[in-house]
């Protein structure tokens, strides 16, 4: 019986500090990376696997690569390019407006490009790759404010973030990346599934207006494969940096 007041009595206190709930329609875009994952699987065909990616990945997507194979240096610099989507979803705040959460669902666009290089005795070739994404997105955030006034708040947001990705874009057909990846090339799927936490800072200004800064970070993606083929991959591993409008109504 204590346990059951107890448990209304806190679900009292949680309803009657609830500040407000809100939805929200916005937009964001920002940088994209991306590098293949440095850690080494071990994948079966006809299963589905959910793998974290090495230590070093995130540091791979800022940095050139050069490795010599049978006489030809290649030089291959990181995935790099731009996202960009419209989102919307609903905010919750309690506690006099301190602590909040946030859902919300996207759809938009990423495009990554990267400049390789072969080199070997008879001369040099420089090629392009180009990827690029439609993507479906679903998050969640805890968010926190450190200033909570009526009209302006400012605050620090993480959370997590499923992505679901189909490549309308594929300009690799004469690339470095067929001649080096010659396998990986006929396997390689459209579709890719990943998650990646968030991270980042939020501000609200006269009441309907709000900033973010937002950092996604990957945590793991999806592979899952059957008929000798791959079926659904993540290639590259992605991280993005975006700045972003919403309008709360």
């Amino acid at each position: 019986m204590k346990k059951k007041l107890l448990s209304l009595a806190v679900a009292s206190i949680v309803c009657s500090g609830i500040a407000e709930a809100r939805f929200y329609i916005g937009i964001e875009g920002g940088y994209t990376g991306g590098a293949k994952d440095t850690k080494k699987h071990n994948a079966q065909l006809n299963n589905v696997y959910f793998f974290i990616p090495g230590s070093s990945t995130l540091g791979d997507m800022f940095k050139d690569k050069t490795y010599t194979s049978n006489g030809t240096t290649y030089e291959t610099e990181p995935w790099k390019g731009f996202n960009v989507a419209l989102n919307l979803g609903s905010e919750h705040f309690f506690v006099s407006n301190y602590l909040g959460v946030r859902w919300g669902a996207s759809v938009g666009f990423t495009e990554i490009m990267r400049d390789s290089t072969e080199k070997s005795a008879t001369g040099s070739v420089s090629y392009t790759d180009t990827l690029g994404y439609i993507d479906a997105e679903l998050s969640f955030d805890v968010m926190i404010n450190f200033i909570a006034r009526p009209d302006f708040s400012f605050g620090i947001f993480g959370g997590v973030e499923g992505d679901y990705h189909y490549m309308v874009v594929d300009d690799q057909e004469n690339s470095i990346t067929n001649k080096i990846e010659s396998f990986l090339s006929k396997v390689t799927s459209r579709h890719a599934m990943d998650v990646s936490g968030r991270v980042g800072v939020s501000t609200l200004m006269g009441k309907h207006h709000r900033i973010d800064l937002t950092a996604k970070l990957p945590i793991g993606y999806v592979v899952a494969s059957a008929d000798n083929k791959v079926k659904i991959a993540s290639a590259p591993v992605r991280a993005s940096f975006n700045v972003g409008y919403k309008y709360v109504f």
